[in-house]
């Protein structure tokens, strides 16, 4: 298998694989014509290995607070969706770090989507909510940007509640592990939320950039 092949891009498994299939090489397609790079680089690069690192680390130190199991395991289906979002997204409006690119206010997207969420159970939006996370993370100027301790006093917040504090922690502080948290407990309420309306849809992104952080 191919390096790319890993990377699967979902639609509902109603459609079958075939049309799975030719959505990903259209997307990639789309891709490679825009900055020339293979498949494979695309899944490396629109990706942060050092985010991923502290992501792995609050899970373990999340579980048996914030999830059922007291072992919490990483799940490959919530990175598979932030990974296509992350390239959907980039493809759009531009990848990782890219010069020029449009900015808007992910912090208070954060809180909108966990709104969303509550109202609607629409798990895509926890994707959203983790991506928004490691993007602050490569690409935010918090003037305060540091890489500081997880603090044991969280709280007993439900997972959407622990989310917007850690939303206004780094708001103030600048501690970027504050957005590994926020990507953690988003996972773990994909893995294991139970809304009553609980379904994935797929949601537009495009009003992030009417509202600019910087014009």
């Amino acid at each position: 298998m191919e390096p790319e092949d890993d990377l699967l891009f979902y639609v509902p498994s109603s459609w079958g694989d075939d049309l799975r299939l030719r959505i990903h090489r259209s997307l990639m397609r789309n891709v490679r014509i825009q900055d020339h790079r293979s498949h494979y680089e695309v899944v490396r690069d629109e990706w942060s290995q050092e985010c991923e690192a502290l992501i792995r680390d609050c899970l373990r130190h999340l579980s048996g607070k914030y999830s059922k199991e007291n072992s919490f395991y990483w799940s490959r289906e919530f990175e598979v969706l932030m990974r296509n979002r992350l390239i959907q997204g980039g493809s759009r409006y531009g990848f990782l770090s890219a010069a020029d690119k449009p900015q808007y206010e992910r912090m208070r997207e954060i809180f909108k989507r966990v709104d969303l969420y509550r109202r609607s159970g629409n798990v895509e939006l926890l994707v959203d909510i983790a991506n928004s996370g490691l993007l602050e993370f490569v690409e935010g100027d918090h003037w305060q940007k540091h890489v500081g301790s997880l603090s044991d006093n969280i709280g007993c917040l439900d997972r959407l509640e622990a989310i917007c504090r850690m939303t206004d922690d780094y708001n103030e502080t600048g501690n970027l592990m504050m957005l590994a948290v926020i990507a953690a407990l988003a996972m773990i309420e994909f893995v294991e939320g139970e809304h009553s309306c609980r379904h994935l849809k797929k949601v537009d992104d495009k009003y992030h950039y009417d509202t600019r952080a910087t014009q």
